[in-house]
């Protein structure tokens, strides 16, 4: 492992805790077997902490977190920022499936105001370093990056910095 990737865990794992994880019934919103791609996703992530995914499953798209419940995404999300940190070549996909998810009116809306009420101050600082990040690192969704801190994350960020 490179010192990136090293220093990309540790921030990872200071911002999202790997205890507790959801419970595996909490994991998709449909565990009923009759929703294919719910059925799957919950087949991939049932057990596994967020740093065991295996980045096969991540895939190259971030399409599973579709599939999961509130408390299962906000869980999960670091593995696919991992993988994008890590894997930028590898990661197609899964920067414009963030973005999109993290950009209040093109999120749900019940998922972002689970995200900005149940996000703790680091993650919400994590989330906006990674936006300017993409912004500063990546053309191709430079203007969406852009929409999404100026759009929420850069207001959090700043709340998040401030004495209490």
């Amino acid at each position: 492992m490179s010192p990136g990737s090293a220093q990309i865990d540790a921030a990872l794992e200071a911002a999202f805790p790997l205890e507790p994880r959801p419970p595996d019934k909490n994991i998709v919103y449909d565990a009923s077997g009759e929703h294919d791609e719910c059925m799957q996703v919950l087949a991939d992530y049932a057990g596994r902490l967020w740093t065991d995914v295996p980045t096969d499953i991540l895939g190259f798209n971030a399409d599973a977190l579709h599939f999961m419940t509130d408390e299962a995404f906000l869980y999960y999300l670091p593995a696919f920022i991992r993988k994008y940190l890590r894997e930028r070549e590898g990661a197609d996909l899964i920067p414009q499936q963030l973005i999109s998810m993290l950009t209040p009116g093109e999120a749900d809306p019940a998922r972002f105001h689970f995200l900005e009420t149940r996000s703790s101050n680091r993650q919400k600082q994590f989330i906006a370093a990674l936006l300017a990040h993409v912004r500063d690192e990546d053309p191709f969704y430079r203007p969406e990056a852009e929409a999404a801190l100026s759009s929420y994350w850069q207001k959090a960020l700043a709340e998040a910095n401030d004495p209490p």
